[in-house]
């Protein structure tokens, strides 16, 4: 009887294919979820990297699939047998709201840090496809149950929307800053963490001078009066560090460096401003969605990969960089004058990317005829410090040596065609999947907010290297964090004011949070144990070399000039005449340096220096030596002669020559 039904009801055939067919693959999807959870990790990264499994275990796999897709497609068939064609809609439903199901099979793939971090690019597009196909079939569930629940005048039956309205009520009675008292807890947990990391690093001797070093230097020549001289960075050469990097941010923190002037202060500081951004970026999101998504918003923030890495590697103004947009944007939207004139000259001088992002907020402003003079006038300002930190760079060197945010500008204006394509290279391609796809791209950001992503854009149309490749690249993969998570709001927002479209947003979050859990994990530092111990772990051998780097330095008067290798750099870089022994350095009181970095400019530079001044030695502990400009003794010609620096002559003979 079944089957002369659905010949005379067309319309029934196609609608129980589908409901088979979508029951069957989420069975399938269930069955591969649960083999690949059960193998060990070695044959679960060959069989996602090689498709290499074995025989028995393949054989087995195979079967298990075979019934994974075959006995929902027959217990459907079973019940439309029994029941007749009306037992097609309860199909429906069931199919439709067990549909997000079907991606579970990518799930333990996508915690595979070995496949993310050899295949990144592919990683990336099955993490940018897994977003997008689970906020639709997730929404797609709960519009299913919604729509049954109206029918029936049902109070809510799924375990997704039980919560929801439990959390709901358990809000109600959460007294107003609790959470926001939470975050803020987190944040400095996240930030005495993440200090840690950077200070253990830096005692380990793995910082060098672009790291941590320049910075430090910059920063006590702050102190003593001497703007934005370097001597790390230029050397004797004359310059300003502004025509490098436009970060007049760092007078703002003299004060506070002042307090213990060091590289470990920086690194600080730096994680301090970067757990300090969730305070704006909650009250920004708590305006928009509530309080309950200002935490999931400032979660999403920490749990992002490229900002452990900048936290954890070396110091950089980035994270200052995300902190003053979050402030400006939460300061135009709240209408708070006094906190809009503190915020927008910090996000100004931050780097040479703050007027850009002023720029993207405005032009924002304007699209949405929202505040159009403000909008006009963060527009003009922004343009204006542009032109102005632009002209120092030029004037400093050539086009060739211009920010890579400038570049990337100067390439859109002249060829925009070009701008397009350039972005589609696989390595910028990357680059730009690694900012968006923990956001499962943005989807839902309307048109409008996509000028909030443009300094992120121009960056990586503008530069050649990008994080996680090379991994002082982290810190210019900020950029795209404040426009990105800005332009989310923006896109949730409505979504979650429109009774018709709650189920959409609330399968983004699903989506998000599931895409940002694998990348922070693939990637990220906190999430995964062996990369947590990679950045702290200390051997008794690993302090004792610290202990015997300090007896060295602490040698040195604070007033003294000092030429050092790369990596001992940033351990005596809190003095105003700090050279590294690869740039043109002159005649420094003191030469520090350790026997492993004699190698290539370095040890050339440094035996030019001993067989041209008089040097003495001060001290040699292990690896570490130092020298100071006084008259020779035979203490260092042997050194010297010992460390190879003297070409097998006697010093007194090299000067002779």
């Amino acid at each position: 009887m079944l089957i002369p039904r659905l010949r005379n009801d067309h319309g029934e055939l196609p609608r129980l294919a589908l409901a088979l067919a979508t029951l069957s693959t989420v069975g399938f999807s269930l069955v591969l979820c649960a083999q690949l959870s059960w193998m060990q990790l070695a044959p679960r990264n060959s069989y996602a990297l090689s498709n290499v499994l074995g025989v028995p275990g393949r054989n087995l796999l195979l079967l298990t699939l075979g019934v994974g897709m075959l006995v929902p497609a027959l217990l459907g068939l079973l019940l439309v047998w029994r029941k007749g064609p009306l037992a097609i809609e309860t199909l429906e439903y069931r199919a439709t709201t067990l549909s997000p199901l079907a991606l579970s099979f990518v799930l333990p793939s996508l915690f595979l840090s070995r496949v993310a971090e050899t295949k990144p690019l592919f990683y990336l597009v099955v993490l940018s496809a897994f977003g997008l196909a689970a906020r639709a079939l997730v929404g797609a569930s709960l519009r299913a149950q919604g729509a049954r629940r109206a029918q029936r005048s049902e109070q809510p039956t799924s375990w997704f929307e039980r919560l929801g309205a439990r959390f709901e009520r358990v809000e109600s009675r959460v007294p107003r800053g609790a959470a926001l008292l939470l975050v803020l807890f987190a944040a400095t947990g996240y930030a005495a963490y993440f200090g840690h990391c950077a200070v253990a690093r830096h005692r380990l001797i793995q910082t060098v001078g672009s790291d941590v070093g320049i910075a430090d230097n910059l920063m006590a020549n702050l102190l003593h009066g001497r703007w934005f001289r370097a001597p790390a960075y230029f050397g004797t050469l004359p310059g300003s560090y502004l025509s490098v990097h436009a970060e007049y941010i760092a007078l703002l923190f003299v004060p506070i460096y002042r307090l213990r002037p060091g590289a470990e202060t920086l690194l600080w500081l730096q994680a301090a401003l970067a757990a300090l951004s969730v305070v704006p970026l909650f009250l920004s999101t708590a305006r928009v969605l509530g309080q309950r998504a200002a935490v999931w918003a400032s979660a999403l923030y920490l749990l992002l990969a490229p900002l452990q890495h900048t936290l954890a590697y070396g110091f950089s103004w980035m994270p200052a960089f995300c902190l003053f947009s979050f402030t400006l944007y939460y300061a135009v939207v709240s209408e708070r004058r006094w906190l809009l004139a503190l915020a927008l000259p910090g996000l100004l001088a931050t780097t040479e990317a703050g007027p850009l992002g002023v720029f993207a907020l405005g032009i924002l402003l304007g699209i949405s005829r929202k505040r159009v003079g403000l909008a006009l006038g963060l527009c003009l300002l922004a343009v204006l410090v542009f032109v102005f930190n632009t002209r120092l760079a030029l004037l400093a060197g050539n086009e060739q040596q211009l920010p890579p945010t400038t570049a990337g500008l100067k390439t859109l204006l002249s060829n925009p065609v070009y701008f397009v394509l350039d972005l589609a290279r696989a390595k910028k391609l990357a680059a730009m999947l690694h900012a968006l796809a923990p956001l499962a791209l943005v989807p839902l950001a309307p048109l409008s907010s996509l000028p909030l992503l443009l300094p992120g854009l121009l960056f990586t149309s503008g530069s050649s290297e990008f994080w996680p490749i090379s991994p002082e690249a982290a810190q210019f993969q900020l950029l795209w964090i404040p426009g990105g998570i800005l332009s989310l709001l923006f896109g949730l927002g409505p979504l979650r004011d429109s009774r018709g479209q709650r189920s959409l947003f609330l399968g983004a979050v699903v989506a998000i949070s599931l895409a940002s859990l694998s990348h922070s994990y693939n990637f990220g530092l906190l999430l995964r144990s062996d990369a947590r111990n990679a950045q702290s772990k200390s051997t008794p051998s690993d302090e004792k070399r610290y202990a015997d780097l300090q007896r060295v330095v602490r040698q040195i008067p604070a007033s003294a000039s000092v030429v050092a290798t790369n990596y001992m750099l940033s351990h005596v870089s809190n003095r105003t005449e700090v050279f590294e022994a690869g740039r043109p350095y002159g005649k420094p009181d003191y030469v520090f340096f350790s026997t492993r970095e004699l190698g290539g400019g370095a040890r050339t530079a440094l035996a030019a220096t001993l067989a041209t001044h008089s040097y003495a030695l001060v001290t040699h502990v292990e690896e570490f030596y130092l020298f100071r400009r006084a008259a020779e003794t035979p203490d260092t010609l042997e050194a010297v002669r010992v460390l190879g620096l003297s070409n097998g002559e006697p010093l007194s003979n090299q000067r002779n020559h």
